[in-house]
């Protein structure tokens, strides 16, 4: 049998894990709505973003009549009188922004 004692022991510890979840149960509520608030401000960051890619390839367009690409990138190299150091320093350069460029183009495909 137990005693009433240890009745009102195992109810004191009852009651003090009830006090306990109530306080978990409201920390929780809290980072739930925590996280709905930055779900919204993410999901509105996300539709600007959008917004803005598809923008994007108009602004393109209606720039695109001012700027030609060039034909031949080692014509650019190759006017350049300097030394032969300097050229190939130039070729190393002009490979690199190529790179970047295309690594930019490669990015911006992958977001539409």
């Amino acid at each position: 049998m137990i005693t009433e004692t240890q009745l009102k022991a195992m109810l004191t510890q009852l009651e003090n894990k009830i006090v306990q979840l109530q306080e978990h149960s409201v920390e929780l509520g809290g980072a739930v709505q925590r996280l709905e608030r930055e779900k919204v401000a993410l999901l509105e960051s996300n539709k600007d973003l959008r917004k803005k890619l598809r923008e994007l390839p108009k602004k393109l367009l209606s720039k695109g009549d001012s700027f030609t690409l060039p034909t031949k990138n080692g014509n650019v190299v190759k006017d350049n009188q300097a030394g032969a150091a300097d050229n190939t320093e130039l070729k190393q350069k002009l490979d690199e922004y190529i790179r970047e460029i295309e690594q930019v183009i490669a990015h911006l495909s992958t977001l539409s």
